[in-house]
C-alpha cells in the first residue's frame, strides 16, 4: 500500500495537520522581522582614520599605504582600494566569499591596534566598519528628527542628549540614538607661547601633567570578612581654577612652574566643524537605529508616540521636524502588496473558473496558496528569514506558480474520474502515480535553477538571494500541498462541469484550431523549424563589413556582403532576418532606470577655495537661506549644512508647486545669483517630478587612468584632457574628478636639515616638538573627569591662528645648553600643491577625468571610446572609460551570465536523472530559448532598458518555462512506450495536455502582472516584463514545436 493510499484513508489525521500548518503559519508570520531589507553581512570591511587638517598626500603615505599593507596580509583579502583627503583616510576591503568575517575583523583589528601605536598622539584608533551595498544602504537606518529653534547649539545637544536620547534608548526595539550637529563644553587651555617657549613647556609636557594631576578608577581592593571591597579613588574637578596650579614644570627641574604662569584656562564651548540650520534657525540631528530582526512598524509607533510625547513638553522656541521615516516607505509597500496580493487572488481564481467550470475545485486550487504561504512562513521563522521587500517580491511573483503543481494534479485526477468507472480511490491513485513524476521534476527543476544565485557577486546577492529562498521554500511547500491535500479532497467534492453550449463551442474551436497547428507543423517540419530560427533570428547582423585577409573565400566575401550594394540594404536585411535577437542586442539599451526621488527639491553646494573659513561659508548660505525661507507658500523646507570645505543648502518645494514654474525660476535666479558670487563656484541640481524633463541634462562622461606612478598618472590626464579640449561639444572637463573637493591641495612642507640640527646640539624631536607647539592652533589631546562627566580637554596656541612662514622661519629654538638657535638655521619650507583626493586600487593610483558631452549618450560614449583607443600608453597602465551606475559592471554581467548557464546543467541533470535519459532533458530545455523569443520582444516593444531584473528574468524563466516541456513530455513518451509512436497518439496526449498547460502558464503569468505596477526602476519590473514575455511565447512554443521535436526524435525508431 502507498503512502498516498494511508493518507488517503485518514482524512482526519490530514485535516488536523493542515490545521497545524495554519496554526503554525499564523504563529511564525505575527513573529517574523518585518523590514524593508534583509540583515545580511557582506564580506566587506571598510577601515576609516581621520587626522586633523593633514594634507592628502600625507594620508595616503602615513595612513592608507600602511593600512592598505596591512590588509593584504589578513588571510582572505580578494581586492584592496583606498581613497585618501584632507585629514581623511578610508580602505575598502574586499575578501572571498567563503571567508568567516567574524575572524576576519578580529584579525584586521588586532593588527590596526598595533600599527595605531605607531601613529601620534592625536591620531585616534582607524575605525572598522561594515560595508553595505548602496542601494541597500538607502534602505537602511530607520528615524531621523531635526531639532532645531532659537537656542544655542550647546543647549540644543545638551536637551537632544539629556531628554530625547535616554527617553528613546528605553523603547524596545531601538539600538542606538545618534545626535548629530551639536556642540559640547570643553575645557581650553590657550598657551602663550612666547613665555612657554622660554620656560621649556609645550603642549605634550602640560598634557602629561594635568593627567598625572587627574585620576578616576579602582585601584586596589580590601578583604574584610568574607567580602572583599573595592577602592576606589574619584579626583574630578568641579571648576577651571583647579588646574591652575597644576606645576607643570619637566622633571628635574625645581624651580615650580605653574599651569596659570604660561596658559589661560577656561570652560568653553568647543567650535563646530559643521553648522546646521532648518529654516534658518539652528538645528542637531537624531538618527535612530532599529535593532535587526525586530519589527519596523511596532517600533516605529512607538518611536513616533515617544517623540511626540516630548515634544509636547519641549518649550515653545523649539521645534521637532521628522527628516526621514523608513517605516512609511514599508507601509507603502505593504498597503501596495495588499492590493497586489488581492488582484492575482481575484485573477486566478477567474482563470481557473474558467478552465474548471466548477466553483469547488477552484477554491481548492486556490486555496494551495494559502497553505504554501504557511508553510513558507514557518519555515522563515524557523531559518530566521525576515519579511523584506525581496522576500515578499519573491512570493508576489511565485503566486501563480504556487498554483501549477495543484492545477497538473487536479486536471490528471480529475480526468481519470470522469473517465473512469469503478472505485473513487483507485481511480485518485491512477491518476497521481501517472503525474508524480513530471510534478516532481518540474518543481525540483524550478527549485534547482534558483541554486547558483548563492554564488553572485556581493552587489547582487542581496537582491535576488532571498528573493530565490522565498521562491524556492514556498515550491516545495506547493509540491507537498498538492501530493496531500489535493488527492484527499478530490475524494470529498463533486467535480460535475456544467458548461453552456456557447462554452463548449469555444472549447471545441479551440482545439481545433491546436490540432490543426499540429497536423500543419508536423507535415511542413522545415517551415515550421525556420519559422522558429527566424523568430529567434538569424545572425546576419554579427557579420563584418568587410574580412581584411587575403584567399578567395575573402575575396568573394567582399565582393558580395562586403560590397556597396549590400551595405546599403544591409540594415533592412538585419531587420527581416534578424529576429528579435537583433532587435533586443542592437536596440534595446543596457542598463538601468534612475529611481527618480517623488519630491521634488534643490541642491545648491558652494565652493570656495582651500583655508576658506567656515564663516565665509556661512554668509553665502544665509544670503540664500533670507532669499527662500520666507516663501512658506511654495518652499516647505530650507535645510543647510556648513562645514570647511563646503555649503550645501537642499530646498524643499511643495508637492502642489512641483508641476508649476516656480521650480524652474527658483534655480533660474540661484544660478544668477550664483555667478554674482565672486570667489566662489556655485553648483546647483534640481531632482524629482517639477525638474524632469527640462531637457538640460547632458550626459556626463567619466575616463578612469590607472597606473603605479602617480605623476605618471597625472601626466596621461592631462594629454586626454588637451585631445578632449579639441571637441566643440564637451564641456566642463574636470581632471581631479573630485566633485565637492579642491582641484588641489596646498601644503606647507618643512625639510630639517639633520647636520645643522646635530650642529646646534638639538635632535630631531627637539625640532618637531617645538614646531608642533607653534603650529597646532588647536589640538584634542584626550578627556579627563570634570563634575559627574568627561570633558574633552584642547590646547591652544594663540599665535598659532596666525602663523606665517616668515614666523616659523624666526621662532627661537633652545638646545640643552640654553642656547637659542633660529629655526631658519635648521629648516627649510617651501609650499607643495597636491591633489584634493588620492584614489588607489591594488596598490595602483587611480585618477578620474569626468566632462559633459553636449549630443546624444550613445554618440558621447563612442567618442569617448575613440579617444581611449587613441593613447598611448607606457608598459603597466591602462585607461577605460567608468560606466555609469546605471550599467553592470562586466563582472557582475559574466557572473550573471554563467549562473544563467549553470542553471541550465542544473535543470538538465535533475530531468536527466529523474527520466534515466539524455534524450528528453535535451528536447525540454528547448523551452529555454523559446522563452528568449519572448523576452526580446518584450524589451524591445516595451522601450525598457535591460539591467539586473532582465538577467533575473532569464535565470527565472530557465525554471519555470521547462515545467511545460516536462508536463507535456512526460504524457509523450508515457503514451509512446504503452502504444507505440503514431501522430494520432501524439494529438491526443497534446490535447490532454493542452488545458492544465494553458492554466498553469495562465497563472504563472497573472501572478506576475502586479510587478508591472511597481514603479519602472525597480528591479522587479524589468524582471516581471521579461518573465511574463519569455513564458508567453515558451508557452505556446512549446504547445507547438515540442510534439515536431518529439515526432523527429521518437517517428523515427
Amino acid at each position: 500500500m502507498s503512502i498516498l493510499s494511508k493518507l488517503l484513508q485518514r482524512p482526519v489525521a490530514m485535516s488536523m495537520f493542515y490545521l497545524m500548518l495554519i496554526v503554525s503559519g499564523i504563529y511564525a508570520f505575527l513573529r517574523l522581522p518585518l523590514e524593508l531589507a534583509p540583515q545580511i553581512e557582506y564580506p566587506n570591511l571598510s577601515v576609516s582614520t581621520n587626522w586633523g587638517h593633514t594634507s592628502p598626500e600625507t594620508m595616503e603615505a602615513h595612513i592608507s599605504a600602511p593600512i592598505e599593507s596591512i590588509a593584504n596580509s589578513v588571510q582572505g583579502v580578494r581586492n584592496v582600494s583606498s581613497v585618501s583627503g584632507e585629514g581623511e583616510s578610508r580602505v575598502d576591503i574586499e575578501f572571498d566569499q567563503n571567508v568567516d568575517m567574524d575572524y576576519a575583523r578580529f584579525e584586521l583589528k588586532e593588527k590596526i591596534l598595533s600599527f595605531s601605536e605607531t601613529l601620534p598622539s592625536e591620531v585616534p584608533i582607524p575605525e572598522i566598519k561594515h560595508y553595505l551595498p548602496e542601494d541597500i544602504k538607502n534602505l537602511q537606518g530607520f528615524l531621523s528628527f531635526s531639532l532645531f529653534g532659537n537656542y544655542s547649539k550647546h543647549e540644543l545637544t545638551r536637551i537632544a542628549k539629556e531628554v530625547f536620547v535616554p527617553a528613546l534608548l528605553s523603547i524596545k526595539g531601538v539600538a542606538s540614538v545618534q545626535v548629530y550637529g551639536g556642540v559640547e563644553k570643553n575645557i581650553s587651555i590657550e598657551i602663550d607661547s612666547n613665555r612657554a617657549e622660554l620656560l621649556g613647556i609645550n603642549s605634550e609636557i602640560i598634557w602629561s601633567k594635568i593627567k598625572a594631576n587627574v585620576f578616576n578608577g579602582n585601584v586596589g581592593s580590601i578583604i574584610e570578612g568574607n567580602s572583599r571591597n573595592i577602592i576606589s579613588i574619584k579626583d574630578n574637578a568641579s571648576n577651571v581654577a583647579q588646574f591652575k596650579d597644576i606645576n607643570v614644570s619637566s622633571d628635574g627641574n625645581l624651580t615650580p612652574i605653574y599651569l596659570k604662569d604660561v596658559a589661560n584656562i577656561s570652560e568653553n564651548v568647543e567650535e563646530p566643524s559643521n553648522l546646521y540650520r532648518v529654516n534658518g534657525k539652528p538645528s542637531v540631528s537624531i538618527v535612530i537605529d532599529r535593532e535587526a530582526n525586530t519589527n519596523t512598524l511596532n517600533v516605529a509607533k512607538s518611536v513616533l508616540k515617544k517623540t511626540l510625547e516630548l515634544h509636547e513638553r519641549l518649550p515653545k522656541e523649539l521645534s521637532l521636524l521628522k527628516i526621514s521615516d523608513k517605516s512609511e516607505y514599508l507601509i507603502r509597500e505593504l498597503n501596495k502588496l495588499f492590493l497586489e496580493v488581492l488582484f492575482s487572488f481575484g485573477c486566478i481564481f477567474l482563470l481557473l473558473l474558467f478552465f474548471l467550470r466548477n466553483v469547488q475545485s477552484s477554491v481548492l486550487v486556490l486555496s494551495s496558496i494559502l497553505f504554501s504561504l504557511a508553510g513558507t512562513f514557518f519555515f522563515f521563522w524557523v531559518f530566521g528569514i525576515g519579511l523584506n521587500l525581496f522576500t515578499m517580491a519573491g512570493l508576489i511573483l511565485g503566486f501563480g506558480r504556487l498554483v501549477d503543481d495543484s492545477i497538473v494534479v487536479l486536471d490528471n485526477i480529475s480526468r481519470k474520474l470522469i473517465f473512469t468507472y469503478g472505485e473513487k480511490q483507485n481511480a485518485i491513485l491512477t491518476g497521481f502515480r501517472e503525474i508524480a513524476l513530471p510534478v516532481i521534476a518540474s518543481t525540483l527543476a524550478t527549485v534547482g535553477a534558483l541554486t547558483p544565485m548563492g554564488f553572485l557577486p556581493i552587489e547582487l546577492k542581496p537582491y535576488f538571494l532571498q528573493f530565490s529562498y522565498a521562491i524556492g521554500i514556498s515550491l516545495i511547500m506547493s509540491l507537498l500541498v498538492s501530493f496531500t491535500l489535493i488527492p484527499l479532497m478530490l475524494t470529498k467534492i463533486n467535480l460535475n462541469q456544467k458548461e453552456s453550449n456557447n462554452s463548449l463551442k469555444v472549447k471545441k474551436i479551440g482545439v481545433k484550431v491546436y490540432h490543426w497547428l499540429l497536423l500543419f507543423v508536423l507535415k511542413r517540419k522545415g517551415i515550421a523549424l525556420f519559422i522558429i530560427i527566424w523568430f529567434f533570428g538569424f545572425p546576419v547582423w554579427l557579420l563584418p563589413d568587410k574580412i581584411n585577409t587575403s584567399g578567395e573565400l575573402s575575396s568573394f566575401y567582399n565582393k558580395t556582403i562586403g560590397s556597396d550594394w549590400y551595405q546599403s540594404v544591409r540594415p533592412l536585411i538585419n531587420y527581416c532576418f534578424g529576429g528579435t535577437s537583433f532587435l533586443f542586442f542592437s536596440k534595446v539599451p543596457k542598463g538601468e532606470i534612475w529611481d527618480i526621488d517623488p519630491d521634488t527639491y534643490l541642491i545648491v553646494r558652494i565652493q570656495f577655495p582651500q583655508g576658506t573659513q567656515i564663516e565665509q561659508y556661512d554668509s553665502i548660505v544665509k544670503e540664500i537661506e533670507n532669499r527662500t525661507v520666507f516663501d512658506t507658500i511654495h518652499i516647505a523646507k530650507v535645510t543647510s549644512k556648513i562645514s570647511k570645505e563646503s555649503g550645501v543648502i537642499r530646498i524643499d518645494i511643495n508637492k502642489q508647486y512641483a508641476d508649476s514654474n516656480f521650480p524652474i525660476k527658483l534655480r533660474n535666479d540661484l544660478i544668477l545669483f550664483g555667478a554674482q558670487t565672486g570667489g566662489a563656484k556655485v553648483f546647483i541640481y534640481g531632482y524629482g517630478p517639477g525638474y524632469n524633463n527640462t531637457g538640460d541634462i547632458l550626459p556626463i562622461f567619466e575616463i578612469n587612468v590607472e597606473g603605479y606612478n602617480y605623476n605618471t598618472v597625472k601626466s596621461i590626464c592631462e594629454q586626454i584632457r588637451g585631445k578632449l579640449e579639441q571637441n566643440s561639444r564637451v564641456s566642463d572637463i574636470d581632471i581631479n574628478g573630485s566633485f565637492g573637493k579642491w582641484d588641489s591641495y596646498q601644503e606647507i612642507v618643512v625639510d630639517i636639515d639633520r647636520d645643522a640640527t646635530n650642529r646646534y646640539g638639538l635632535t630631531i624631536g627637539d625640532v618637531v616638538e617645538a614646531i608642533k607647539s607653534i603650529a597646532n592652533s588647536e589640538v584634542v589631546y584626550g578627556t579627563i573627569p570634570f563634575g559627574d562627566k568627561h570633558l574633552k580637554l584642547v590646547i591652544r596656541n594663540k599665535e598659532g591662528e596666525n602663523l606665517s612662514i616668515y614666523d616659523l622661519d624666526n621662532y627661537l629654538i633652545f638646545n640643552k645648553n640654553g642656547k637659542p638657535v633660529r629655526l631658519k638655521n635648521i629648516i627649510h619650507v617651501f609650499v607643495q600643491k597636491s591633489p584634493g583626493e588620492i584614489y588607489r586600487q591594488d596598490q595602483q593610483y587611480i585618477r578620474s577625468i569626468s566632462f559633459e558631452y553636449k549630443g546624444p549618450y550613445k554618440f558621447g560614449a563612442k567618442y569617448t571610446d575613440g579617444v581611449i583607443k587613441s593613447m598611448q600608453l607606457p608598459h603597466g597602465y591602462s585607461v577605460y572609460r567608468k560606466l555609469p551606475e546605471v550599467f553592470l559592471s562586466d563582472e557582475n554581467r559574466n557572473a550573471l551570465l554563467l549562473i544563467a548557464l549553470f542553471s541550465c546543467v542544473i535543470v538538465f541533470m535533475v530531468t536527466a536523472s529523474l527520466y534515466e535519459s539524455y534524450l528528453n532533458p535535451t528536447i525540454i530545455i528547448l523551452a529555454i530559448p523559446f522563452s528568449l523569443i519572448g523576452l526580446f520582444a518584450a524589451f524591445y516593444f516595451s522601450g525598457e532598458p535591460f539591467g539586473r531584473g532582465g538577467y533575473a528574468a532569464i535565470i527565472l524563466l530557465i525554471g519555470i518555462v521547462v515545467s511545460n516541456s516536462i508536463v507535456l513530455l512526460d504524457g509523450l513518451t508515457v503514451k509512446y512506450v504503452q502504444n507505440g509512436y503514431s501522430v494520432s497518439n501524439l494529438i491526443e496526449v497534446c490535447t490532454h495536455r493542452l488545458r492544465p498547460i494553458m492554466m498553469t502558464s495562465g497563472a504563472t503569468v497573472i501572478g506576475m502582472i502586479p510587478l508591472l505596477f511597481e514603479d519602472r526602476s525597480s528591479i522587479w519590473y524589468q524582471l516581471s516584463i521579461g518573465a511574463i514575455g519569455g513564458m508567453l511565447s515558451s508557452t505556446i512554443l512549446v504547445l507547438v514545436i515540442l510534439p515536431l521535436v518529439f515526432s523527429m526524435f521518437y517517428g523515427k525508431k
